[in-house]
């Protein structure tokens, strides 16, 4: 929708909602009898999206100056309908991927848990198991 006010303002809003089916998308479980080495896609997955943009412009000269301000505003949304994923204990609900949006992140991001190598060496050791490095110059 397009809409004009006073020959200085225009107000510009889109809505959209989207079903979209047959997504391709990496199969959750492949027989090892069938002798793949590389992953296997599928035509599986159902999504949905919606959003609205809305964009207003204001233009206006006085004399010799002019003024010109624009502003936007989006929001969209995505929620996987249908992934082929294995079914998931009442305990374990948490890992389906389903009802959540499509570019969600999963899993835990650790950053800069060690500024460097000096870091690291100064630090108390996180775990029992010796580096591989170590254990490689033992005499077995």
């Amino acid at each position: 929708m397009d809409l004009g006010l006073w020959n200085m303002l225009n107000i510009n809003v889109d809505a959209y909602q989207e079903r979209r089916t047959s997504i391709l998308m990496t199969r959750a479980y492949v027989p090892s009898t069938m002798g793949l080495t590389a992953p296997v896609s599928a035509n599986v997955g159902v999504a949905e999206a919606k959003g609205i943009d809305v964009s207003a412009d204001y233009n206006r000269t006085f004399g010799k100056a002019w003024l010109q301000a624009r502003g936007t505003f989006t929001y969209a949304a995505s929620e996987l309908l249908v992934n082929e994923e294995p079914e998931y204990a009442a305990n374990m609900k948490y890992l389906s991927r389903v009802g959540h949006s499509l570019g969600q992140v999963y899993g835990l991001v650790a950053e800069r848990l060690f500024v460097d190598d000096e870091d690291v060496k100064n630090s108390p050791s996180s775990i029992s198991v010796k580096p591989a490095a170590a254990i490689s110059n033992t005499a077995i």
